[in-house]
């Protein structure tokens, strides 16, 4: 095994409710490469919504993979924020690109009312 081996990914600890608390695991390069295009100015809206929704579920999915398709899709959107903060932070977007990642949560929240209204 070369030194890379080391540098696998991390956890952060989410509690969304009381006594609930979920290890949220970090993405891999390959996994993160996927939601680039999250941050670039020129992703439409309703992609940066869609890219949204594919990286909770799959951030999900790697930390509780016995969780249902059901189960995340009626997960409570007053989970939503603090689920995105963890995700932010085990995947050191806490930066200059962060005030993107707000403006992404923001659209998706818009995005899901929107598909509530319809």
């Amino acid at each position: 095994m070369s030194i890379l081996s080391n540098l696998k990914g991390r956890e952060e600890l989410w509690s969304p409710a009381e006594g609930i608390n979920i290890s949220i695991k970090s993405l891999t390069v390959e996994e993160g490469l996927k939601f680039m295009s999250l941050i670039d100015d020129e992703t439409s809206q309703e992609k940066r919504a869609e890219g949204i929704n594919q990286l909770i579920y799959n951030t999900l999915k790697k930390s509780i993979p016995d969780a249902t398709d059901e189960e995340i899709n009626t997960m409570g959107i007053e989970h939503l924020t603090s689920l995105m903060d963890v995700i932010k932070k085990v995947n050191n977007m806490e930066s200059e690109e962060a005030s993107k990642v707000d403006k992404i949560k923001d659209i998706q929240q818009r995005f899901r009312e929107q598909r509530k209204k319809k």
